[in-house]
């Protein structure tokens, strides 16, 4: 009997269907249908699709050996050899001693710095300072024992001892003043546009009051109104006469005198520096007798 044509396509389907699920099934297993993890979907498949599982543990590495100990040091060489000991009438080590081994006792605890070495070195500097104590102690003493070697005589320290002393200064300092005026003058070098010799015009003013007669000289063709300045005139080639490198500058003058002139300053400066310099300046042209300076 004769098959018709629909009957033998059936046929080829029922044959050919188990071929193809054992081909695939085969296939599963190549490294292409793999999944994650390492194993197929079709031989796992009860896990399901989104089956979660953590990466394997790597294996603990073995414990890293300990380092070996560092060596001990080799023996100090070359070290300086303490002398013995020597004693002071106060049971410790005498000054002269202790000179000489502090230096060694701290060259061995820096070459060797065992708890011994640098135990020994701070206990002799411990023993050095105990003396300094001594000595300071004994010092103390000395105005009440000696009058005579007390540095504290004439001079007040403090509150109005200290007020009376700087009046004192003071008025000293004023009265030299008034006496160098009296032999010797005061150059006064400026340039017209310099900011700080406007600014000592007033220290200019001020010396005035102790009598100076003052010669303005202006180094560039401007002139500032110097007060009661004797000349005021514009003359660049005195700075190089006078050593003059800046200005505002002072030069105090004493014709007569072996020096001629001697500058007071190339600066703006406080005006108790600058009557400092001018009792200074004088006593070096010789028209002030040297005396103490004023602090």
């Amino acid at each position: 009997m004769k098959t018709s044509s629909g009957t033998a396509f059936l046929c080829m389907i029922l044959l050919f269907v188990p071929l193809i699920l054992i081909s695939g099934y085969a296939r599963a297993g190549e490294p292409g249908m793999r999944r994650a993890g390492g194993s197929s979907y079709y031989q796992k498949h009860g896990e399901g699709w989104f089956w979660y599982q953590d990466p394997p543990e790597e294996p603990e590495s073995p414990d890293e050996e300990p380092l070996p100990p560092l060596p001990e040091p080799p023996p100090v060489s070359g070290t300086s050899v303490i002398p013995p000991p020597e004693y002071s009438a106060d049971g410790l080590y005498a000054a002269a001693y202790l000179k000489k081994a502090l230096p060694l006792y701290l060259e061995r605890a820096l070459d060797a710095p065992t708890p011994e070495n640098v135990r020994a070195y701070f206990e002799l500097q411990k023993m050095s300072m105990d003396k300094s104590q001594n000595f300071a102690g004994a010092a103390k003493l000395m105005p009440l024992l000696h009058p005579e070697l007390d540095e504290s005589r004439g001079r007040a320290d403090y509150g109005r001892g200290r007020e009376l002393q700087d009046r004192m200064a003071e008025e000293a300092r004023e009265q030299d003043l008034r006496r160098i005026s009296e032999r010797a003058g005061l150059f006064f070098l400026y340039r017209s546009s310099c900011p700080y010799c406007r600014e000592a015009l007033r220290e200019v003013e001020r010396l005035r009051g102790y009598g100076f007669q003052v010669l303005g000289i202006s180094l560039d063709q401007g002139l500032l109104p110097v007060p009661g300045a004797i000349r005021n005139v514009s003359d660049p080639a005195m700075a190089g006469v006078l050593g003059i490198t800046s200005v505002p500058a002072l030069v105090l003058a004493a014709p007569g005198t072996d020096r001629q002139y001697v500058t007071v300053s190339a600066s703006l400066l406080s005006p108790r520096e600058t009557e400092n310099r001018i009792v200074a300046a004088g006593r070096l042209l010789g028209v002030l007798e040297q005396d103490d300076e004023y602090k």
